[in-house]
């Protein structure tokens, strides 16, 4: 009886798929990227902030920074990208798929909040 390409192959993890233990870190980096390190930055740019109001009289003395919105951005992107190809090379893991669904409604919630709140400071 010949051997197909699925039974040496069934998760792809010889062309650059994940195995179990591969895709389950790299879902939780994902997690991590999306939920922990925008509240990290956050934080940690807000102590920033609170140091160099105590230490100046003006705090907006230095302009704008947009670094920690950038970097929210970035990882909110990543995680994204992490999710997919997790998906992409493990399509039964059901991590991935919770991981794709919360984003999914996490962002169906957050695109009309944030056009909501436009319109509210819009009106001042």
């Amino acid at each position: 009886m010949e051997k197909s390409y699925l039974d040496d192959n069934d998760y792809g993890i010889e062309d650059g798929g994940y195995t179990d233990s591969q895709a389950k870190k790299t879902c939780i980096i994902s997690l991590f990227l999306r939920y922990a390190a925008p509240v990290i930055l956050m934080l940690v740019f807000g102590l920033s902030v609170v140091i160099r109001a105590m230490n100046q009289d003006d705090v907006n003395s230095a302009g704008p920074n947009f670094l920690p919105f950038i970097l929210m951005f970035v990882s909110y992107v990543l995680s994204w990208v992490l999710m997919g190809k997790v998906r992409h090379s493990r399509r039964d893991y059901k991590f991935g798929k919770i991981l794709m669904w919360l984003y999914i409604g996490d962002t169906a919630l957050l695109i009309p909040l944030s056009i909501i709140q436009w319109i509210l400071l819009m009106q001042d």
